[in-house]
């Protein structure tokens, strides 16, 4: 029998499905720039539209598992964060100085993934996933 998932995680899953939700959102919104400047250096619109629909699939089920009580995709999403982390600062810093409502966004969407990731490693929700693994 599993056991009642605890309030931190979910709220770290509303959080976590939210900036899904948000970065579907500006992909939408930024695709036109995209197709232009991002595209050719990837080697084509197919191969970047490829790895949109590949990261928010892999991204969609993380969070699903973690909504199972599965400790390894917490783990995975926080090591995809951690390894992600410089890349998207650096984003963050050109998109401020090209549009600084869309870096306003996209540092909301880091905040909030961070917030997701605290709760999901406190002590309520380590022992729930540790409970998880044991049944």
């Amino acid at each position: 029998m599993k056991t009642q998932m605890p309030e931190a995680v979910k709220k770290a899953l509303v959080i976590l499905y939210a900036t899904l939700g948000i970065g579907l959102v500006r992909t939408f919104i930024e695709a036109p720039r995209m197709t232009q400047e991002i595209a050719p250096t990837l080697g084509g619109v197919k191969v970047m539209y490829f790895s949109l629909v590949f990261g928010f699939s892999l991204v969609a089920f993380l969070n699903w598992k973690i909504g199972q009580g599965k400790n390894w995709a917490r783990w995975t999403c926080a090591v995809f964060f951690v390894a992600g982390l410089p890349s998207t600062v650096s984003l963050l810093i050109q998109t401020f100085k090209k549009t600084p409502f869309i870096g306003a966004f996209d540092l909301l969407q880091l905040v909030a993934q961070v917030v997701a990731l605290v709760l999901l490693f406190q002590a309520p929700a380590r022992g729930w996933f540790k409970k998880q693994t044991a049944i």
